[in-house]
């Protein structure tokens, strides 16, 4: 299993009021290391110019924080390349999780 460097995106709660509290657009970015388990680039045909790109690959990370922390996981940069792609599974297999990249990520 290759390492990799990782950066989760995730989203923060926002106090918009006292008492009440909502996602906002308010992203967080940790780094983590992780044991790449397979990767799988694939090409899906567009009716653009370019075909659009797509991973599926699957990492294995060691968790830091407790479980529901990571269900707000929006997105991950691989490496040094500041492209974000979305999560497209999440595994929890205590004390790892096994995420599943997807495409690239468009800010949703």
């Amino acid at each position: 299993m290759a390492k990799q460097s990782l950066i989760l995106g995730f989203t923060k709660t926002v106090v918009s009021a006292p008492g009440v509290s909502s996602k906002g657009k308010s992203l967080n970015e940790l780094p983590y290391r992780a044991d790449e388990l397979t990767y799988n680039k694939q090409f899906a045909a567009a009716e653009t110019l370019l075909d659009n790109i797509e991973f599926r690959n699957r990492y294995s990370i060691v968790m830091k924080k407790e479980k529901q922390f990571y269900d707000d996981i929006k997105y991950v940069k691989m490496g040094r390349s500041p492209k974000k792609w979305t999560v497209s599974a999440i595994e929890f297999l205590p004390p790892r999780m096994i995420l599943t990249i997807g495409g690239v990520y468009n800010g949703g």
